[in-house]
């Protein structure tokens, strides 16, 4: 059994007194694509680069019935996973990747209802082939992974190459926001074809400390993460174990070969220490970028342009504030249907400073990273600023809405009877009715004979529907 709740209209590590460790799934090695180094060259050609923006869309893949799994370590914890929880991944995923001139155009999320999925083995790819986007990066919360226990690692992104484009999450550590947001950073590098700045620490395929390209055993541009700027480093560089930055490094540490590392810097995405410094190098943004480039069947379904980054994530229709008319219903007398102007509701996507300059109150004028903005007031197109990208309104959003209208059927709550045998005269009956008596498809027929009638019946929302008739 499977259902699927589409909404059109998701930060890190696992809790607060946890040490921001990220653990990825054991197999979460990237894809090797083309593209195999970033050497210094590559750098160089990097000047000034053109925007990228990827898609990205998520999915709560929930059991049966809709409802997460307790967890067995703590039966009352982790059941927050909602749009919020979403959106301010969203945001820290573009605050941090922006200053690189690499974007996020959320697409939308959804919930995946299936037994099938909650308790993820090997199924990723049956997940992924069922429910996945080809033209977005896909991010799967699931209840959890029985293949690497209940607890973190709490990411995964799978290495093989026909489905390297998704990510994979417990949501026990995505309802953490600071987990989950330092996390995504992570897995989101490996889509992009990063790999770990520790990568191979510990074998013979160990990046040697050196950086001077003149000595025999120089290989970083071979070994290890293949970036040629990151420094060697261990697993967790930190003397104490933990990964707190106010920690020293181990300063005895060698690697593979016996060689003391050098130069390590905290807080590289593609680390397992991000809790300060978060950044990634010009040779990581340069493997991006090369990947980019050199695989366009791989990643061109995924990307889109920075003119989408003005544009709401989701228009939906809402009712205006002018009836337009009231009509009731003959089949429902407990109903009327209320028709009302029709107007759109535009929510922008988090991670962006937005500005509305044509805009007013109640519309959102203006708003910060963590905020969705919402314009719904407005019947004209509309102009849209992006701090982030340029002080000037360079897309317009379109609006098309004015002779529009929306109906809705609305409950009667009460009403009022007035009542004369004569017109113009001032022996009137006035009755309040009750919802049952308003409602009453009967009404007319236990009304007295050769009297006027004014038959007001109301809403909830305080519209009122007037009705005169003479009953013979």
């Amino acid at each position: 059994m499977k259902k699927l709740l589409t909404f059109l209209f998701f930060s890190l590590p696992y809790f607060a007194t946890c040490q921001e460790v990220i653990e990825c799934g054991s197999g979460e090695d990237v894809a090797q694509l083309t593209i195999t180094s970033a050497s210094k060259n590559a750098i160089a050609q990097m000047q000034n680069p053109e925007p990228l923006v990827f898609n990205i869309y998520f999915h709560l893949v929930k059991g049966d019935n809709g409802n997460w799994i307790p967890s067995p370590s703590d039966p009352n914890c982790c059941f927050n996973t909602n749009e919020p929880s979403i959106m301010q991944a969203v945001a820290f995923l573009n605050i941090s990747y922006n200053p690189y001139n690499i974007y996020f155009k959320f697409l939308g999320w959804d919930e995946i209802h299936s037994d099938n999925y909650t308790a993820l083995g090997t199924e990723y790819q049956a997940l992924d082939n069922e429910y996945g986007r080809p033209d977005a990066i896909d991010v799967y919360v699931v209840d959890h992974f029985t293949n690497f226990g209940s607890f973190p690692p709490g990411a995964y992104v799978p290495s093989n190459p026909a489905y390297s484009t998704s990510i994979f999450f417990q949501h026990y550590g995505f309802s953490d926001a600071h987990y989950t947001n330092t996390t995504m950073l992570h897995e989101v590098g490996h889509v992009l074809n990063l790999k770990h700045v520790f990568e191979n620490y510990n074998n013979a395929n160990a990046e040697r400390v050196t950086r001077d390209t003149n000595n025999p055993v120089y290989n970083a541009d071979t070994h290890g993460d293949l970036v040629e700027d990151t420094p060697a480093q261990p697993k967790n560089p930190y003397a104490t174990g933990n990964v707190d930055c106010a920690e020293p490094f181990d300063m005895t540490a060698t690697n593979y070969y016996n060689e003391p590392y050098e130069d390590i810097i905290a807080g590289n995405f593609m680390s397992y220490t991000v809790n300060c410094n978060r950044h990634l190098s010009e040779g990581q943004i340069a493997r991006i970028r090369e990947s980019v480039q050199s695989n366009p069947d791989h990643y061109g379904p995924l990307m889109n342009t920075l003119a989408s980054l003005y544009q709401p994530w989701e228009v939906t229709p809402i009712a205006g504030d002018h009836i337009v008319s009231v009509e009731e219903i003959p089949e429902n007398t407990a109903m009327l249907k209320v028709c009302r102007n029709l107007l759109l509701r535009h929510r922008f996507q988090t991670g962006f400073n937005y500005q509305f300059p044509d805009c007013s109150w109640p519309d959102t004028i203006a708003s910060t990273p963590y905020v969705i903005p919402v314009v719904k007031m407005e019947t004209f197109d509309f102009p849209v600023i992006i701090q982030q990208i340029s002080n000037e309104a360079t897309e317009i959003v379109k609006v098309n809405c004015t002779r529009g209208v929306i109906c809705a059927e609305e409950p009667i709550v009460g009403g009022v009877l007035i009542s004369t045998q004569v017109l113009g005269s001032m022996n009137i009956t006035v009755e309040e009715l009750t919802k049952i008596q308003a409602s009453d498809p009967s009404l007319f027929e236990t009304l007295m004979s050769e009297y006027y009638y004014i038959l007001k019946k109301m809403t909830e929302t305080g519209v009122v529907k007037e009705r005169y008739f003479y009953k013979p």
